[in-house]
């Protein structure tokens, strides 16, 4: 149960972090 709540907590954490480099790179191209 806890190594399934670790991959989980995982994959959230790279989905985030996907969406927010992706979110900054959308934001950044809007500046120029």
């Amino acid at each position: 149960m806890k190594n399934k709540l670790y991959g989980s907590s995982i994959l959230t954490t790279v989905i985030l972090s996907y969406y927010l480099s992706y979110h900054f790179n959308r934001i950044q191209k809007q500046d120029l």
